[in-house]
């Protein structure tokens, strides 16, 4: 099962301990099951924009671990919005969408994520599993060569490539 990215949760992590007065509402929120706490932080108008862009990240967390795809999926379009640079949330669409079955559209969030930085190792990788399922072996071999250009020691990449290539063989 894919995950969010872990950058985008370290990111989070590092605004919540950057803001110690919100310490009640932000560790419920952070907790990824509290869609509440996440509601009254956005709500209070406090944040500037990009604070309520990562708290909408938050609570699409949350509305994620519960299930709420489309809730999820909301929440992270209102983040993009608000913050249309931050890449590693359009990883965690694609991998909404990627749950719903939405390869087509997973595919396009993976790939502006890479648009907006193409050092996003999560991006390549789900993109290229995406093409692998697709039975697309040029692009995910691409895509996962990519990874390990990104990350020469990364097993997942090696694993996939290696996957890949013995599909190609007749």
């Amino acid at each position: 099962m894919l995950k969010p990215s872990k950058i985008a949760l370290g990111a989070a992590m590092a605004f919540y301990a950057a803001m110690p007065a919100w310490a009640d509402d932000m560790g419920l929120c952070l907790d990824t099951k509290q869609v509440e706490a996440c509601t009254r932080l956005i709500d209070s108008g406090k944040y500037d924009q990009i604070l309520r862009a990562n708290l909408f990240t938050l609570r699409g967390f949350a509305h994620k671990a519960r299930g709420e795809l489309d809730q999820a999926i909301a929440d992270y379009s209102e983040s993009i919005r608000l913050d249309p640079r931050n890449a590693f949330v359009f990883v965690d669409l694609g991998v909404t969408h990627e749950n719903k079955g939405e390869l087509e559209q997973a595919i396009a969030d993976y790939s502006e994520a890479i648009r907006i930085n193409p050092k996003v190792v999560d991006a390549f990788y789900n993109r290229g599993l995406l093409y692998e399922k697709k039975g697309d072996t040029a692009a995910a071999l691409a895509d996962f060569r990519s990874c390990q250009r990104l990350v020469p020691n990364n097993l997942a990449a090696s694993a996939a490539i290696a996957r890949v290539t013995k599909q190609k063989k007749p």
